[in-house]
């Protein structure tokens, strides 16, 4: 129930905008979407994959319990630009340290001061602690899971 975590501590807006980096089949997302329906506030989601498998097993099979409301993207995460974000959701998507950092950079520039970034491998720290080491974020626990908060 981090949604309600992060609601109880005033750090969801009016409207939120999430996404998802490397979508996979959805679960954590729809998790996300199901918490949403007993908030008062706004929600959007969308999920970025590339790959093809699980796009396309999404659309034929899964899609229909959104309720028309997630957006999927078939695209390399890198590709995108996250600035029209506030929450970004990931599980350490790359293996390599350096294009894992790229990536972390890479969202931080690009979302709006506010925004929160959730990483789930490792209580929310990610791997080789990348997260930490970004100036712009600021790291808050909530029950033993961190999560940052572009400054």
């Amino acid at each position: 129930f981090l949604l309600n975590r992060l609601n109880e501590r005033n750090l969801l807006k009016e409207d939120n905008n999430m996404i998802d980096c490397g979508i996979g089949l959805g679960f954590t997302l729809f998790d996300f979407y199901l918490q949403s329906l007993s908030l008062n506030q706004n929600f959007t989601f969308t999920g970025i994959e590339k790959q093809k498998v699980y796009v396309d097993y999404l659309k034929d099979n899964l899609l229909s319990f959104w309720n028309d409301e997630l957006n999927l993207i078939e695209d390399d995460i890198m590709n995108h630009n996250y600035s029209d974000y506030n929450i970004v959701y990931s599980y350490t998507p790359f293996r390599s340290e350096k294009i894992l950092n790229e990536f972390y950079n890479k969202l931080t520039n690009e979302v709006k001061s506010g925004s929160i970034i959730i990483e789930n491998a490792n209580w929310g720290l990610g791997h080789f602690d990348l997260l930490r080491k970004i100036d712009l974020l600021e790291p808050i626990e909530i029950d033993d899971i961190h999560i940052f908060v572009k400054k």
